[in-house]
């Protein structure tokens, strides 16, 4: 469920006072939200404008990123199943081995091309270069001499005219006269007007992969380059393939090689395989019919051979690229761009950033517009796939998915600053409401107290905190934050628990690194307090839009208060077992070098499981805060830590003492035993020392102890806990008026107690709302 918006806390105050205010009680020019979402609109613009045009001009960085992302698109559809009439016969590590190091001899080439013909082959491309006589033999063509070895494949080439084709290469070098460029045919002998010849060369695209069909390579070369290939009328080693076949094909309507895989796609067959009478009689190749109606590529596949390069599916030997590229226009599978003009594919790419821009500006949170930018991007990509899948249709897919991705960072970041701001500025005024006399006034008035909390409630309704704990009710408010009821959505049947919010009335940065320190040194302390059964268990703590978070497990119950309501007095061994008790807890409260500082019976639960006192609300770390709070304000204010009536003088000066818990234990013990509160009990004016024994029936033993725990000087009540619990099992047990009455301290006027017990006034208690804050150390 979305959260409500805050509503202003304006009514109730008076005027020129400071007010929250949400974006919409100012004009627009004004509120931080509209100036964000509206630079979040240019950037937008200008991302869409950028995008287009780069995509238009086209650079070499652009063109870099686009084969990247098609290189990408290769490798998630995976491999296809090549057509099964293209054979690679590799001239592997084992041939070599076998037949002699490279060169191979003519003879042995001559032997391989009449079997493959004899056994019925379509056609044999030859992918490799017999530009020189070979080195097998003494030949000089022009003085009519041939070597025996080139011989012997001139009368192959001869047999099989027409389908065999051979290979030439455009070499581009450098000699005395400059920079040098030829065409390297095939040496005279070989040639014929009926044997194909086609070029090997391929172009390779500014991220050094080979994408381009290799009849591409003749439009990327300069004009009088270009002119040396043509004159020769030399096309493709793929297109003179399919010459030699004698196979009509269409001509591509893209200029990129369909990859059906990456190396050993087609699966090679080793050049040895056919010299060898052995494996050429096997069952395998079953004395050649293995290749017959097939067309048979001829090449090395070795390492150690230079003609290695990188494609969009990795690196692959030429004569494997060379399959590729026949079985493209054999199976008319030619990838093309989808706009032959950049300029209407920058047009594409401006109105896919712009609508996806508007689409993003719509999503309030900052944050869904991050997610949705990242939804769109993956969208977008998705789209250019099914395209070149399906369609063979290339898309401009990196430099839109980019651009998305700006625009919607941007969005995230103009929307998060404006939320901050925002935030900032309310918090501000909160704190001026929250320091004003006025609102300390009104919030003194109980029934604008209970007005304010309503519509604090209604305010927060279903608010989540953390992502997990859903705010049910408000416990209390303070000036250092609020405590709420909420349940744990994430654990089965959503539990309750106590979360308790610190909102640093501070903005100074310093501060703020300060309070967040003592924050986790006091989640620290009360990890370590959980320990005991009768103290709260720290369930999680966390910070949250720069507020602190407690979250502590839900003791029910009742308070102590309860128990001692005005007028109302305990019998001695009731208070006895309470103060025992109490005095347990706080022995390892102090044994964990923690004070507690804010006992009083609001603070006390008697567990409803068990009957058990419980001690909560460990709120020492508040005395720090308020001296940040006080070091970042002009006033002069002194902010008091802890409850009048149950704060030990030393801790109202500033310096609490573990013995200062001690103190307020005994104060309630005095109340229990009197059914008066601390503000009703007057010390001395001599000696400081409160006067309560004559307003109680209680034991000279229970007495004494009671006022050992609190004198007003520290040095002169019990030191410990432990100390103050062996004081009292050493009283006997009193629980019956019949004992000598010299024993008891009887009350000296008893229409004084019927004084005392009158009916609670509306305004009294205002100041007993839960603190909110956490301890320290």
């Amino acid at each position: 469920m979305p959260e409500k918006p805050s509503k202003p806390l304006t009514e109730p105050l008076t005027q020129g006072q400071p007010t929250l205010v949400n974006d919409t009680t100012r004009p627009e020019h004004y509120s931080p939200r509209f100036r964000f979402d509206r630079l979040g609109h240019i950037l937008m613009v200008a991302w869409a404008i950028a995008a287009a045009a780069l995509t238009a001009s086209n650079p070499a960085s652009v063109q870099v990123l686009e084969r990247q992302a098609q290189s990408l698109l290769f490798k998630v559809r995976g491999t296809v199943p090549p057509p099964s009439q293209i054979v690679i016969l590799a001239i592997d590590e084992e041939s070599i081995a076998q037949l002699s190091s490279l060169p191979l001899r003519r003879a042995i080439y001559a032997e391989a091309i009449d079997k493959l013909m004899q056994a019925g082959a379509k056609a044999v491309v030859a992918d490799v270069l017999w530009d020189l006589p070979s080195s097998y033999g003494y030949s000089n063509y022009d003085a009519g001499i041939v070597s025996y070895d080139d011989r012997q494949l001139q009368t192959v080439l001869q047999r099989y005219e027409g389908q065999i084709a051979l290979s030439a290469k455009f070499v581009q070098g450098d000699s005395r006269q400059g920079e040098q460029s030829n065409l390297s045919l095939p040496y005279t002998p070989f040639q014929s007007e009926l044997n194909p010849i086609g070029f090997t060369n391929f172009l390779s695209e500014p991220n050094d992969r080979i994408h381009l069909l290799g009849s591409r390579f003749l439009e990327k070369l300069p004009a009088q380059e270009a002119e040396i290939i043509k004159s020769a009328k030399v096309p493709s080693l793929a297109e003179a393939a399919l010459q030699a076949t004698k196979l009509k094909y269409s001509q591509p309507q893209g200029d990129n090689i369909f990859f059906y895989g990456g190396a050993n796609t087609f699966k090679p067959v080793s050049f040895w395989n056919v010299i060898s009478p052995e494996n050429w009689n096997s069952e395998y190749l079953q004395k050649g019919k293995y290749f017959k109606d097939k067309i048979v590529l001829i090449g090395v596949i070795t390492k150690s051979n230079p003609d290695f390069h990188l494609t969009p599916m990795g690196e692959m030997s030429g004569v494997e690229i060379h399959a590729n590229a026949i079985a493209t226009l054999l199976q008319d599978r030619s990838i093309r761009e989808a706009f032959a003009d950049p300029a209407m594919a920058g047009g594409l790419v401006l109105l896919v950033i712009f609508v996806a821009g508007l689409l993003l500006s719509r999503a309030r949170r900052p944050l869904f517009r991050l997610f949705w930018a990242g939804v769109m991007g993956l969208g977008w990509g998705s789209a250019c796939y099914v395209a070149f899948g399906s369609g063979l249709v290339i898309l401009p897919m990196a430099v839109p998915i980019g651009a998305i991705g700006l625009v919607g960072v941007s969005y995230w970041l103009t929307g998060s600053a404006s939320g901050h701001l925002i935030n900032q500025r309310n918090k501000r005024i909160s704190q001026e409401v929250k320091r004003s006399a006025r609102t300390i006034e009104m919030m003194s008035q109980r029934s604008d107290r209970e007005d304010l909390l309503r519509e604090r409630e209604l305010e927060l309704a279903n608010k989540t905190l953390g992502g997990r704990y859903k705010i049910t009710q408000i416990l209390g408010h303070g000036g250092f934050g609020e405590t709420y009821i909420a349940q744990d959505i994430k654990r089965p049947q959503s539990p309750q628990c106590v979360v308790k919010q610190l909102s640093p009335a501070t903005s100074n940065p310093h501060h703020l690194k300060l309070a967040r320190r003592l924050f986790d040194r006091e989640a620290e302390a009360l990890e370590r307090l959980g320990r005991h059964e009768q103290i709260p268990r720290l369930l999680a703590y966390f910070e949250e839009d720069g507020e602190f978070y407690l979250v502590q497990e839900y003791i029910p119950g009742h308070s102590l208060s309860e128990e001692l309501s005005l007028g109302r007095q305990l019998p001695e061994a009731r208070v006895v077992d309470i103060l025992k008790e109490l005095l347990e807890i706080l022995s390892f409260v102090h044994g964990e070098k923690v004070i507690h500082r804010d006992i009083k019976p609001s603070n006390i639960i008697r567990r409803q499981a068990d009957s058990q006192l419980v001690l909560i609300d460990f709120g020492a770390v508040k005395d720090q805060y308020s001296k940040l709070a006080a070091e970042d304000t002009s006033n002069n204010l002194t902010i008091g830590i802890g409850t009048q009536g149950y704060m030990a003088p030393e801790q109202a000066a500033g310096k609490p003492q573990h013995n200062s818990d001690i103190y307020a234990v005994g104060m309630m013990g005095i109340q229990a035993l009197t059914g008066l509160p601390p503000s009703q009990l007057k010390p001395d004016s001599q000696t400081g020392e409160i006067r309560w024994e004559d307003k109680a029936l209680v034991s000279r033993g229970l007495a004494n102890v009671l006022s050992k725990m609190v004198r007003y000087d520290s040095t002169k009540r019990y030191q410990s806990a432990i100390e103050t619990l062996q004081a009292l099992k050493k009283l006997s047990n009193f629980t019956t008026l019949q004992l000598n009455q010299e024993l008891f301290i009887v009350p000296e006027i008893a229409e004084d107690i019927t004084i005392e017990t009158r009916a609670w006034p509306e305004t009294f208690g205002s100041g007993e709302v839960p603190p909110t804050e956490p301890p320290a150390k």
